[in-house]
């Protein structure tokens, strides 16, 4: 018996064993392993043979049995040798073969770790596969990969609580190029000609484009025939937003304080975003950044230019939607930019708030490895964005404040400071004075990251102390100790942890344990 190569996840072995025997005794699973395994060898004498591992893979599912990983690295060899549409037919395989042998393919049922371990690794490598560029595939090829990865998805959600994230990956997935349509030739009309003696002269606008920065070229959406179910609809949307990418890239490189970047990169990343992903206690399944990534990030904010930090964090939104640093990051270096960045400052600020007033959540939750989506400055950032609760009539300090921090979330951080200043000359009393020292020092916290705040902040509690402030009103001197507990060392920031803790014990144990946060 024989089968097409698309039929391999389906195909019976025998009559009377339709999912085969172990295979993982046989010369070809071994040979596969072993090509498969020089991955991670650093004394290999020469690279995966990829064509070697299909053939080997192929000959274990027609002829020896179902096995897991054997259809994880056969997906591997076609996405390699084939592109996009070895991917599909990859995907399609292991579908079928899941459906079907879920209870008979090796390993077995009760070995779902090593199942889940081999997703993991799949999930793993094609992260990083389709960052590479591959040749466009018809619309509807795409399609029907990302409906065979939703169902593998569903069904696996179905048989494993704890499975693999595999809908981290699907958005990328949906951002594969597609091949332009063919649109129907037609003939155009004859334009009419001009009167002469009534024709106007109009100049021609002269082209804003970078020189030497040529535009990008957009292929055309392929949109499915039928909208059966709103999973339909929502790839629809990815296939809009993704069919966009190279506009968003020419942008990053040649207008990069646009204010439409910042809209569109977000509408990109979180449109379809409906809910927060399933998590246990605050973790959810979502894998976290690399290390490199974290790294280059980090290096970033301490020493890059403005510039190349937006490119980065922009860059990478739609990889990790719910990084929520990253537009952070992104808004504090526009705000170095100075008054040209203002616009694209507001944007982002609108975009990420209107996100979060959705997903209110994904500011407690965090990646698989207990790195929070939003760090502590992040948090603090978030704070500032949200929409003021209006003060009360006659609170006239709180509305300065409220003021001043809507200044600083449209960029205007100078003038947010300078405003809170001046009403420093003309506040009636002592607490007065206090608060918009507190507030300055808040939002210097909240839009610069850089800013070094240990010594006004040691002014600040040393003043509170010798009023006997933190034991009258401790609300007014608990955020200032909160903040000097995430300064770095030195100081009185034993002294300010110490208070902490005896004002508010929870508070003292999220900011100074890191696995709390």
């Amino acid at each position: 018996m024989s089968c097409l190569d698309q039929e391999l996840g389906s195909f019976a072995i025998s009559v009377a064993s339709p999912a085969g025997a172990n295979p993982r005794e046989g010369a070809a699973f071994s040979l596969a392993q072993i090509e498969v395994e020089k991955l991670t060898n650093i004394h290999a004498e020469s690279g995966v043979d990829w064509q070697k591992v299909a053939d080997t893979c192929a000959k274990v599912l027609r002829e020896e049995g179902k096995d897991f990983n054997a259809a994880v690295w056969l997906l591997c060899a076609w996405t390699t040798l084939n592109g996009i549409a070895g991917l599909a037919t990859g995907v399609h395989v292991l579908r079928e073969m899941l459906e079907q042998y879920w209870d008979t393919l090796t390993p077995p049922p009760a070995r779902l770790r090593a199942r889940r371990n081999q997703a993991e690794w799949m999930l793993e490598w094609l992260t990083a596969k389709v960052e590479e560029s591959f040749e466009p595939v018809p619309g509807d090829q795409l399609a029907v990969l990302l409906e065979n990865w939703d169902a593998i998805d569903r069904f696996w959600r179905d048989k494993d609580a704890d499975g693999p994230s595999f809908f981290a990956l699907r958005r990328r997935l949906s951002q594969l190029p597609v091949q332009a349509s063919v649109e129907p030739a037609f003939v155009a009309p004859e334009p009419v000609q001009p009167v002469e003696s009534i024709a106007v002269a109009v100049p021609v606008p002269q082209s804003t484009s970078v020189p030497g920065k040529a535009p990008p070229t957009l292929a055309p959406v392929h949109v499915l025939d039928s909208f059966e179910n709103d999973e339909a609809i929502e790839s629809a949307v990815d296939a809009v937003f993704a069919s966009l990418t190279p506009l968003v890239a020419f942008c990053l490189d040649a207008r990069p304080t646009l204010p439409l970047l910042f809209r569109l990169n977000r509408q990109s990343a979180w449109t379809t975003l409906q809910q927060a992903p399933p998590a246990q206690g605050n973790t959810t399944r979502i894998p976290p950044p690399s290390e490199a990534e974290l790294q280059s990030f980090s290096r970033l904010q301490s020493a890059g230019e403005p510039l190349d930090i937006v490119r980065f964090c922009e860059g990478r939104l739609n990889t990790y939607p719910f990084w929520l640093d990253l537009n952070r990051a992104s808004h504090a270096a526009l705000s170095r930019l100075g008054s040209g960045s203002l616009a694209g400052l507001a944007s982002l600020s609108l975009e990420t708030r209107h996100f979060l007033a959705r997903l209110p959540s994904l500011v407690e939750l965090t990646f698989a490895d207990g790195q929070p989506f939003a760090d502590g400055a992040t948090r603090s950032w978030l704070e500032g964005l949200a929409p003021a609760v209006s003060a009360g009539a006659g609170d006239a300090v709180q509305t300065l404040i409220d003021g001043a921090g809507r200044e600083a979330a449209d960029g205007r951080l100078n003038d947010a400071l300078a405003s809170l200043q001046a009403s420093l000359r003309e506040a009636g009393s002592g607490r007065d004075r206090f608060r918009l020292r507190r507030a300055q020092c808040e939002l210097l916290h909240r839009f610069e990251p850089r800013a070094q705040l240990r010594v006004a902040l040691d002014v600040l509690l040393q003043e509170a102390t010798e009023q006997g402030l933190d034991r009258w009103e401790p609300d007014l001197v608990r955020p200032l100790l909160e903040l000097a507990l995430v300064q770095e060392d030195g100081g009185s920031k034993t002294v300010w942890a110490q208070q902490l803790a005896a004002m508010d014990l929870p508070a003292f144990w999220r900011l100074a344990s890191p696995q709390a946060s």
